[in-house]
């Protein structure tokens, strides 16, 4: 069975409560280590973005599951996105979104920006604190931090992702404290999109990041929980999924499949509000009968 990526969310089509589809998330920004040439960093969602770099980073002097990330030792940055009016990876408007990186944590005593979209008025971060705590979304200058204290020398899928009027922020599938009460604030449709650092300051990544993703709409929890399975399986890092997450002993696969039964649609997709349901009506043919 082929295995989830982060692209096949944009295959599917989400039904509400009521069955009426909803919108469909996109996969608008997926940088990932088998793409990592050089300090080039090619984009492998639909969108084909280029990162370009003023003061390149370097690949990482260790591998984590065999695959290299890109060190960023304090002075280094990727922009990704528009100059202009162009829109860029993180142009949501007050819509949903799912920003998540892996990365790994080195305690510091500074604000650490894994990346953020750096504007004048409303601006997206996903950061570690001064207190080596994940992760703050900032909106307007209000923040969302997470409680927990992170390891030193240690890799955690980090996320954001807004819901509603709700926005979160945690580390592999761990929801972190609460929600942003501010979180409906226009996320800029014209600034870029940073990679380690934010623009114009200091607050600057000083570890190695591996792979980031961006995602327009809010994905389900299902969803949710197939980043999160492919992201750890991938790193081999499922030791930091809870013993009940879903993909905690494997990672998430794309195809559905019936056991020796011949099935009669040439179309099947499910319900990803409830995965257990097909959508379609299935004459399904036993050759054991």
């Amino acid at each position: 069975m082929p295995l989830w990526k982060p692209t096949d969310i944009s295959a599917v089509k989400y039904l509400s409560a009521a069955g009426v589809p909803e919108n469909t998330p996109e996969t608008n920004l997926w940088l990932k280590p088998e793409d990592i040439v050089g300090a080039d960093w090619k984009d492998s969602s639909t969108k084909e973005y280029t990162a370009s770099h003023a003061s390149a980073p370097s690949k990482s002097t260790t591998l984590k599951n065999k695959k290299t990330g890109l060190n960023f030792n304090g002075d280094k940055a990727l922009t990704v996105g528009p100059s202009g009016a162009a829109t860029g990876p993180m142009d949501v408007g007050t819509d949903g979104y799912y920003v998540g990186a892996f990365v790994k944590h080195i305690d510091h005593d500074a604000t650490q920006v894994i990346c953020c979209n750096d504007s004048s008025g409303a601006r997206f971060e996903l950061r570690f604190s001064s207190a080596e705590r994940i992760v703050a979304a900032l909106y307007q200058n209000d923040t969302a931090t997470g409680a927990t204290t992170l390891a030193n020398n240690t890799y955690y899928w980090v996320s954001s992702y807004r819901d509603g009027s709700n926005a979160y922020a945690g580390f592999d599938d761990t929801r972190q404290d609460g929600s942003d009460t501010d979180s409906t604030d226009d996320i800029s449709k014209t600034a870029a999109f940073h990679i380690g650092a934010r623009s114009g300051s200091t607050l600057n990544f000083q570890s190695d990041i591996f792979e980031v993703l961006v995602i327009h709409q809010t994905p389900n929890l299902d969803d949710i929980k197939r980043i999160e399975g492919y992201a750890s399986h991938k790193f081999d890092n499922e030791g930091n999924l809870g013993a009940s997450h879903e993909y905690k002993y494997g990672p998430p696969t794309s195809c559905h499949c019936v056991s020796e039964q011949t099935l009669s649609t040439s179309v099947l997709s499910s319900n990803l509000r409830n995965p257990a349901e097909l959508s379609e009506n299935l004459n399904i043919y036993d050759e054991r009968r």
